[in-house]
């Protein structure tokens, strides 16, 4: 009997395999663990009041060499799950002096980061709001600010520039942030999309050199729709000087580059040139000038100055399709080009040529003196008045002599071509009485004369009326010379001839518009030969009776052409809503039908039927037999 032979024992190359695996298994396993657990505990001690505090004086030792000023911090806490941080009460001394506001200050800062790249360790920050921050730069008389100056400068031997500050976010808002140059403060506030800046310091010149841009800011004021903007700024300040090396705004139709520089705080001399173009609606969004609605103006600009000298502005402009409106005047789809001076004591546009929407052209030179003064000229307390009278009856002696009240003072020497009466009155008319159913075009002089309130506004015009080709409309032919006076809301009249197909008007006098209450008094020569003409005026003016409006309304038949001549010579007294007329009526072959109103419960014996022909004022002609 055979036996088989034992067989071969197994390599051991499987063996030692799994026993690779089973130990790689449990060194990975364990240091993971040990990495889940260093985590664990790492979160743990970054939420802890050490870490916090730890945290919050280094913060400190970066921001006081980076600033180069002392700096207190009031909390700081961190969120390690939200990788956000808020500080709070965070203030930064410059070189101010005791009782003076700090260069800097904070209310509350939070920031929340992003990671970008798990493999490559990479975060950002992803969103930043700052509430109530303030900075504070004091021009002291000698040149010096209270500015302090970065450590990086007493560290470095060398030129290289210091990056001091490099922020890129996401998302930026600021709230009630403020500015204060020595104690004029400036408000502002700021929402951006993309914000990035870069601040470095170059030791060698002791110059700050920023970059900063916004791919989208938002900006609103009130209910005024809010609009967009990218910006790029490149600045660089020094001890005594700020340079603007390049601004570019742009939004959906704004397209401005800046540029300048300011030297010497203590006596400064600035430089500043701008171009392009600004849509008008995003200045209203601004809130800098109210009642703008639209408009495109093309602006160049060059400016400089110094405190020794006055400065000037210079430059052209170009308006394109302007629109403003107020609770006085309302002008749509204006353009004009104008030459733009200004100085401290005055802004002058000259060379105004301006093209209604309607047509025509105006020729103008606007002076607006004294634009920095107030509206209305101060007036004494009472106390200081009862004080004076009191003083004066103790004892009575010379007053000293008083300073002369400075006010705005603007006028405006206009000469208008072909400008439409409808222009006229869509600008300073309630929109109800726009339409009257007749137009005329004015040639003249137009001045317009305002000195410190609304009461002292004058306008004189001394014009020629035309009829241009309007179908539809009443053609009104003449001349006027008059004068309006805000104080009383009176009219002067020195003449005004008018002429229609049907009717010559001649007046003079003294015309009160406002209030409308108050008496006129004007001496009227009329002569009409049908009065249908005037029937769309009655009718814009709400003449109404009985539902009946215009000619209607008046309780006369009138056919379209009256048969004979009607003239008035007299005096218009009472005001526009009870006018009074007193004078002499003539009537020449004039005939109409009058309609007898129906009294309930009576039936006339016999209805009044056919034309009925008065007798002319002085004429011998016997009355109509129906009569």
């Amino acid at each position: 009997m055979s036996t088989l032979p034992p067989s071969p024992p197994a390599p051991p190359t499987a063996a030692r395999r799994r026993s690779v695996w089973s130990y790689v298994w449990k060194v990975g396993g364990a240091l993971l663990l040990l990495f889940l657990v260093s985590a664990g505990l790492l979160v743990f001690y970054a939420s802890t009041p050490r870490f916090s505090n730890l945290l919050r004086q280094k913060v400190i030792v970066i921001l006081q060499d980076a600033t180069g000023g002392r700096v207190e911090l009031r909390s700081l806490s961190w969120n390690v799950f939200h990788l956000a941080v808020e500080v709070n009460g965070l203030t930064i001394h410059g070189l101010e002096g005791p009782g003076e506001l700090p260069y800097a200050h904070v209310d509350r800062l939070y920031a929340r980061a992003k990671v970008l790249s798990f493999l490559d360790a990479k975060v950002g920050l992803d969103y930043l709001e700052a509430d109530r921050p303030a900075v504070h730069l004091i021009i002291y008389p000698d040149g010096n600010t209270n500015q302090p100056t970065p450590k990086a400068k007493e560290k470095s031997s060398g030129s290289a520039t210091k990056t001091i500050f490099d922020l890129q976010a996401r998302r930026v808002e600021i709230h009630n942030g403020m500015a204060l140059l020595n104690q004029r403060a400036i408000p502002f506030q700021l929402a951006a999309n993309d914000f990035g800046v870069v601040i470095t310091y170059a030791p060698a010149t002791g110059h700050y050199l920023g970059d900063l841009t916004f791919s989208d800011i938002t900006a609103k004021n009130g209910t005024a729709p809010a609009f967009r903007s990218k910006m790029d700024l490149a600045v660089e300040a020094g001890h005594d000087a700020v340079d603007l090396k390049t601004l570019h705004l742009t939004t959906e139709k704004t397209r401005l580059d800046a540029s300048g520089s300011l030297i010497h705080f203590a006596n400064p001399q600035w430089k500043l040139s701008a171009n392009g173009t600004v849509d008008l609606a995003d200045v209203a969004a601004l809130g800098a000038v109210d009642g703008l609605k639209r408009g495109i103006v093309d602006l160049q600009v060059a400016g400089q100055g110094s405190s020794g000298s006055p400065f000037v502005l210079d430059g052209n402009a170009k308006l394109v399709n302007g629109s403003y409106a107020d609770q006085y005047v309302v002008i749509d789809g204006m353009n004009a080009t104008t030459r733009l001076h200004v100085t401290p004591q005055e802004i002058t546009l000259s060379d105004v040529v301006a093209r209604p929407r309607q047509g025509g052209v105006i020729n103008a030179v606007f002076r607006l003196l004294n634009w920095g003064a107030p509206a209305t000229p101060p007036k004494a307390p009472a106390a200081s008045l009862v004080a004076g009278r009191e003083n004066a009856r103790r004892a009575p002696r010379q007053p000293a002599p008083r300073a002369p009240v400075v006010v705005p003072v603007v006028s405006i020497r206009a000469r208008v071509r072909g400008v439409l009466l409808s222009t006229v009155l869509e600008a300073v008319v309630d929109r109800s009485y726009r339409d009257l159913g007749f137009d005329t075009a004015g040639e003249g002089t137009v001045n317009v004369d305002w000195t410190g309130t609304a009461d002292d506004l004058t306008v004189a015009a001394v014009l020629a009326m035309s009829a241009p080709p309007a179908p539809g409309l009443l053609p009104v032919n003449g001349s006027l010379d008059a004068k309006y006076f805000q104080n009383g809301g009176r009219v002067q009249i020195n003449q005004l001839d008018a002429h229609t197909p049907a009717t010559n008007l001649n007046v003079t006098g003294l015309l009160r518009v406002y209030p409308i209450t108050l008496p006129s008094d004007l001496v009227v020569h009329l002569q009409n030969h049908n009065i249908g003409e005037f029937d769309h005026v009655l009718k814009t003016i709400g003449l109404s009776i009985g539902g009946k409006k215009g000619l209607a309304a008046i309780p006369i038949q009138i056919p379209f052409h009256l048969h004979g001549e009607g003239e008035f010579d007299g005096s218009v007294t009472g005001s526009l809503l009870d006018p009074q007329f007193q004078g002499h009526l003539t009537a020449t072959q004039f005939s109409t039908v009058f309609v007898v109103p129906a009294i309930p419960g009576m039936t006339p014996r016999r209805p009044l039927t056919g034309p009925v022909a008065l007798p002319a004022v002085g004429s011998n002609h016997p009355p109509h037999p129906s009569l």
